[in-house]
């Protein structure tokens, strides 16, 4: 009921199992193959050789990994949310009012370190995606105030 593998994917076991269930299948009385016949076989089409498929691990693993790896900003994430729940400066406000979803606010803008050398690509990046990156509308009743003060101050703790 579902499409099969790539030939080029089978083992070489696999490839001569099918080989043989269509033969025996399909083909009525078929002829007895000799060693000699497979050895050409083999050698013609390579059926022995099988594809090298890349490395793999269970999902666990994997998980894992994904894992360790991004503990860091995982730990940078809740500091600096923590931070900001008791910084009580303009900056802090301003974040508090603006964020939907802190951790994601705060994980978006750690992971893409491109808005901390430009005030005006900081503020281009919160509005084109204020709603996938934790934000909430309240950006746009930013000044230009309040605009600097969060940049200083993200730029500042981030």
């Amino acid at each position: 009921g579902s499409a099969m593998r790539s030939f080029d994917y089978l083992s070489p076991e696999d490839k001569f199992a099918l080989a043989h269930y269509i033969r025996k299948t399909f083909v009525p009385n078929p002829p007895e193959d000799s060693k000699s016949d497979l050895e050409n076989l083999d050698q013609t089409y390579n059926l022995s050789k099988a594809r090298k498929i890349a490395g793999q691990i269970p999902v666990e693993a994997a998980m894992d990994l994904i894992i360790k790896e991004n503990q860091g900003k995982a730990e940078k994430v809740k500091q600096t949310i923590e931070e900001i729940s008791e910084d009580k400066s303009d900056g802090a406000l301003i974040f508090k009012k603006i964020a939907k979803n802190p951790d994601l606010a705060i994980t978006s803008l750690i992971n893409s370190q491109v808005w901390k050398s430009d005030k005006n690509k900081f503020v281009s990046i919160l509005i084109d995606n204020f709603n996938q990156d934790g934000f909430n509308d309240q950006i746009f009743s930013l000044n230009d105030a309040e605009w600097n003060q969060l940049y200083n101050y993200l730029n500042k703790i981030l």
